[in-house]
This record gives structure tokens, sequence and C-alpha cells, in this order.
């Protein structure tokens, strides 16, 4: 976490493998005054699935610093001014190293094959001898690299940096059928100095060998799952299906990597302040959109992942950093999850039940199977068409299909009695009286809690909400106990949380912080 007295801050060594006896720069052969050379092994996490390792909290707790993925890593070196602070990019390396899954490859990986070991990096070279600050950036934004260009002054850094998310190399498709961010990290906390002297003697001798590099997260991650008390579903009213999604929504557009914090000195609390922290009181919408990402769902969404079964867990889900002064607090700054959850009524018309993972609607209050409705209206429209006397029940469908025509109707042609029903639409649809729920799905809004109720009991402590560095959020589903809203677009605009939207939050202060949110929806 930024800044946050729990921060188990990374631990850094230089080693030099030359081991000569010490000699003085000016003492040195001529031939050092050559190009040094830098060597380094990468101290990151194995990068399980975490669907194979993550069945219960113990095992998060366990595993939580394995969920992180990579895709490139960029290295950095600032000469170094004289004040001993870094000055201006002197050099900036990318290597082609990628981890997903459990799986490790590219062309500077020299051990793909060791899953759970550190990864063996080729080295750099052609280093002109001098005092250098070293930073190594995991998963590199386009702004990132912009930033580190050779000639650039280290304050270039220190400024937001944007986040694309229309760039594949930080949002790629290796999940398959979508994106989700790659997670990033760094060593900002913990910079490598490597003096001009160690450098003259890896001329003659070996290469500096870099030990014990550990990179911190700079994005949160959260874990999703149901874990149902059935004596709160039972009564409900409500049957939990089988596939279940998710989705960020409310993603930070720019990330600090240096930031100052806001601190409740009496709490004995700290926040680090992103760029949004505050100052957005009376934001237009077109403001907001500058400067969140906001993701409606749609093909190419960023999502996380979808649960099989209720008793599964889901993919990471990487969420840039996102802090709100508490005043400011609401579901357009917030981040959050979009649960898409399959739900049924257990009250359903007879001879119209629905199954799971099928579409349904609600039509005044009474809700139908829509296969089996399109069933029965099809057969009493092909009555009416054909002149043949129908029931009083056939007419109530006849007119169920024409106000479901009408509103899906998306042409010039008004729709007629007994037209043929049109597919289902793959958004759902809302309006007062019909709500058409497409594959079984209504969509639920989770904001992101960072601090409990009872380290935040008034909503005027900072931290109450929000994405902080380095943490793992686990969001546990403990009951839906009602059908939540049929699309993305019908969730509640303006939300202010003025209340406790979850409950019974407990906070484990560890490496990746584990962060509980047990959420009844």
């Amino acid at each position: 976490m930024k800044g946050l007295k729990s921060i188990m801050c990374a631990s850094l060594a230089v080693m030099a493998l030359a081991c000569n006896p010490r000699q003085e720069i000016n003492d040195l052969d001529p031939a050092t005054s050559g190009k040094g050379a830098i060597t380094f092994d990468l101290n990151l996490p194995s990068y399980n699935h975490p669907r194979a390792i993550l069945r219960a909290d113990e095992e998060i707790l366990k595993d939580k610093a394995k969920i992180n993925t990579i895709n490139g890593l960029r290295v950095v070196l600032y000469k170094d001014n004289d004040q001993g602070e870094p000055g201006e990019v002197a050099y900036a390396f990318d290597k082609d190293i990628y981890a997903f899954r459990g799986v490790r490859k590219g062309a500077d990986l020299l051990n793909p094959d060791d899953t759970a070991g550190v990864f063996s990096i080729t080295g750099i070279n052609g280093i002109e001898p001098a005092n250098y600050t070293l930073y190594f950036f995991a998963t590199p934004s386009k702004a990132l690299i912009q930033a580190t260009q050779p000639g650039k002054d280290f304050g270039e850094i220190k400024r937001p940096l944007m986040i694309d998310f229309a760039d594949k190399f930080v949002t790629g498709e290796d999940m398959g059928y979508h994106r989700a961010l790659y997670s990033s990290a760094s060593n900002i906390d913990s910079p490598i100095k490597v003096s001009e002297e160690a450098l003259l003697k890896s001329v003659a001798s070996n290469p500096i060998k870099l030990g014990g590099i550990t990179l911190r997260a700079l994005d949160g991650i959260a874990i999703a799952k149901l874990d149902i008390d059935q004596a709160k579903q039972a009564p409900s009213g409500v049957i939990i299906g089988e596939a279940h999604y998710f989705y960020p929504d409310v993603l930070n557009k720019s990330v600090i990597l240096f930031p100052t914090l806001d601190k409740d000195v009496e709490k004995n609390l700290s926040i680090p302040k992103d760029d949004n922290y505050d100052g957005m009181e009376g934001w237009s919408e077109t403001q907001l959109a500058e400067a969140f990402q906001y993701n409606p769902i749609s093909a190419d969404a960023l999502t996380s992942t979808w649960l099989k079964t209720k008793a599964d867990i889901t993919d990471p889900i990487i969420l840039p950093e996102n802090t709100t002064a508490p005043g400011l607090l609401s579901n357009r700054v917030v981040t959050r999850l979009v649960a898409r959850l399959n739900v049924m009524p257990t009250s359903q018309e007879e001879g119209f039940a629905i199954k799971d993972n099928t579409s349904w609607f609600s039509y005044k209050g009474k809700n139908y199977s829509w296969v089996e409705f399109e069933k029965k209206y099809t057969s009493a429209a092909t009555k009416n068409n054909n002149g043949t006397t129908i029931t009083k029940e056939e007419k109530t469908l006849l007119e169920i299909g024409l106000t479901i025509n009408k509103a899906l109707n998306k042409g010039s042609i008004v729709p007629k009695y007994g037209d043929k029903l049109p597919t289902v639409p793959a958004e759902g649809y809302d309006s007062k009286d019909l709500k058409i729920y497409t594959w079984g799905c209504s969509y639920f809004s989770i904001p992101i809690r960072h601090y409990s109720d009872e380290v935040t009991q008034s909503l005027k402590t900072i931290g109450r909400y929000g994405v902080v560095r380095n943490t793992l959020y686990l969001i546990s589903i403990t009951s839906v106990t009602r059908i939540g809203a049929p699309t993305y677009d019908s969730l509640p605009k303006e939300t202010n949380y003025t209340a406790a939207v979850t409950s019974d939050l407990s906070i484990d202060f560890e490496d990746r912080n584990l962060i509980k949110n047990e959420v009844d929806l």
C-alpha cells in the first residue's frame, strides 16, 4: 500500500561479482575506460493461475503474492547529478519477458521453464561508467515509456501518467474472448544505485550482478467469489444460477508513481492522493470521462473472468490505484465491480418455468421464461393470423408480445399484433413495465471498500472507499436477495456513498495486503 504503515518495502542489494582487490579508479588499467555491463535477476511471483490454487481464505493469504501478471520490463538508468540524485535518463532498455497463468516466456527470459523461481533476464551493456540510479518498470505504459526516453528529466515520472485502455500491450487478450489489464510493478520505493567505480571494474572483470530485486505492484487486485449464507439466501425469493461475470468499472486513467499522502493523525491512517483525489466538485460528464474509464458491458469491455460454479473464484481483476477524498464519494468516481449474476425469481408464471442460464423477462411484475413464452406466443400468433379463435390467455400473450415488439423495434415499420418476436437483446432491456434479463443475468454495483466500518466509523474519515496499490481485495458475495438491474445502463447513475454499502469487513495487512469485502446484494 502506497506510503501506508503496512507497506513492506522491497529489499534490494547490489553485488559486484568481481573479486579483485579494491583499487582506486585512477590506478585501474586504462582498458577499464570502456563500457560497463549489468546483469540481474527479477524476484517476481510465480504467477500461478489462481483458479487452481485459491479456494479458501487461508490459501489466498498463502498464495496471494503469486497472482501478478507481467508484459514486458523497462530498465531505466538515470545519471546522478552532483547531489547524488537522479537527473536525466541516460539509458532505457526494454526486455521481452511475459508471465500469465503460470506461463513464462520472452526472448530476454533465460529460464522460461522455472515457473516457481526468479526471472533470469539478459543483461544490459554498453554503459558509460558514471553514477546511476536504476528503476525497473513491469508492463510499462506508453506514457511511462515516453517519460523515460533518454534525455528526459527525472521529474517527468513524477507527473500523472495516463493509462491507455485501448493499448493491447497493457490490456492483452490472453484470457481468450475478452481483455484484462496486466499488473504493473516497480522498485520506485527502493531504487538501485550503481557507482562509476563498480562499472569501471565490470569492464575489466565480470558484469555487475544485481541481486534480490523485488518489484512492488502499482495497482490493486480484486478477486470475487460467491460465499452464500443460506440462512440469508433461502427466504429471499431469489435462485442463484451457476455462471457469473465480473467487470471492473470507473477506472482511474492516470497513475502517480510518487504520491503525497492524505493523513488522519488521530486515527493513524494515511491514504495516497492520486490525480483525481479532490477538486472534482461540479465536474461535467465530459470532465469525468476524461479522468475515469467507464466500462459499459460490451464485446470489447475489460472484464475479469467468469465463474463456472458458485464454489469457484474469479481470475484476478487488475484495478488502477484510485482514491477519493471523503466528501466526494459517489459511483461516478469510486472504482467498483459490476457483477453480472445469473439469478432467477422463485415467483414464475405457471407454464413458463425459468431455467438456469436462460433468458427471461418480467412484465408488470409477472415473470416468464423467454423460451417458453416464445413457443406459446408463436402458437397463438399462428392461430390468430389464420383466423382461428384464440383463448383469453392467448390474447394476453399476443398483447405482451406486441409490447415487446414495440419496445425492441429499431426500424421505421410499426410492429403489428401477432408479428414474430425479435431476438433477445444482447444487452437486456429495462422500462417501467418490461424488463428483459438476457441469459438470466442482472447487474449489481459493488464499490470497492478500502477501510472497514470499524476503522472508518465516520463518513468523513479518509480511505473508506478506494483502490490502493499492492492491495488484494477479496469480494465475497454472501447473499443475493433481490433481482438486480436488467442492463448495465439501468444501474443508478448517481449514488452518493453516504452509508455503509458492504458489511462485516475485516482487514489483514500483509505484503500484497488482503482486504475482505463481504457483500449482501
